[in-house]
């Protein structure tokens, strides 16, 4: 009976410290805005974020595979990532930025944190995000330390001064296609609380 309460205990203390929550499919809370999904995620622990980031992150099959990037609300002069010890600071978002400075900023973000290659830019077009006008543009890169080629497709807002921002990364052979009409979906049904 002790063995089986130790082994309960000892179960139960890893899952408490497990750094992944399922999210179920259906209508979901994240910050001020509501996602619906279609398929099961797995969201990142919190204590797995840093500080100032995304709000969210999922993953369908693990951070290397792909990766959704979830800003419900980033603050005017706050960066996408915080530098790390003496590096020198990320770009900050500010209320007053174009589309085209919101590409810069996220293109600029992601290629210093993930440590890419160049980054190429598919298209950039105009796009409806959870009810305000915003941006969605398409890029691929390949990292530094493994030349995986990747794709990204980032859709953004400003509501209310604050910027919204989805960013959906996997790898381009296979993952990017295979979950990129989930993540549509998700960027389609988005609203804000």
């Amino acid at each position: 009976m002790t063995t089986r309460l130790i082994a309960a205990i000892l179960i139960l203390a890893a899952a408490a410290c497990a750094p992944y929550k399922k999210i179920d499919t259906g209508r979901i809370q994240v910050g001020d805005l509501s996602l619906q999904t279609g398929q099961s995620w797995s969201q990142i622990g919190e204590s797995y974020l840093p500080q100032q980031g995304p709000t969210a992150v999922w993953t369908a099959d693990g951070l290397p595979l792909n990766q959704i990037l979830i800003y419900a609300a980033l603050d005017d002069g706050n960066p996408m990532f915080v530098a790390k010890g003496d590096e020198r600071p990320f770009a900050v978002y500010r209320a007053d930025m174009s589309a085209s400075d919101i590409q810069e900023l996220v293109e600029d973000s992601i290629s210093r944190f993930y440590s890419t290659g160049p980054i190429t830019t598919q298209y950039v077009r105009p796009h409806t995000f959870a009810g305000a006008e915003g941006v969605q543009f398409e890029f691929s890169f390949a990292t530094k330390s493994n030349d995986l080629e990747y794709r990204t497709l980032a859709t953004a807002a400003i509501m209310n001064g604050r910027l919204h921002l989805i960013i959906f990364t996997a790898p381009r052979l296979h993952y990017f296609d295979h979950l990129k009409p989930e993540v549509d979906g998700i960027i389609s049904t988005a609203q804000t609380i």
